[in-house]
């Protein structure tokens, strides 16, 4: 390992491919328990050995898709719809207005 390089934590991996939250979805895609995350988190020398290379494939993979993207930004533009490969999505407004509103649990009936 070169002297100016730090070895990346789990946190820093994490929030580099997950963003802010990403001990949940890292857990998912690795199919283990958020407990488990947290706790390698916490204490990095419980990591199992092989999570390095599951990490590296994870990100690798993330930079194809990204390549792919800005190559199709490259040749084609931003598609101004409201479909990402045939599968509707929200606009950015409306999920910004779903955030925003409150959150009420419904009513339970008591018998």
């Amino acid at each position: 390992m070169s002297a100016s390089l730090k070895a990346p934590s789990l946190a820093d991996i994490g929030y580099k491919l997950w963003g802010p939250r990403w001990a949940e979805p890292m857990a998912a895609a690795l199919q283990i328990t958020d407990k488990e995350v947290i706790e390698w988190d916490a204490k990095p020398e419980k990591i199992r050995p092989h999570l390095e290379d599951q990490l590296k494939a994870i990100a690798a993979n993330r930079v194809k898709e990204i390549h792919r993207l800005v190559a199709q930004l490259d040749a084609t533009g931003l598609k101004r719809g409201t479909t990402m490969d045939g599968i509707a999505v929200p606009s950015a407004e409306s999920i910004k207005s779903y955030s925003a509103a409150p959150k009420r649990l419904p009513e339970l009936t008591v018998f």
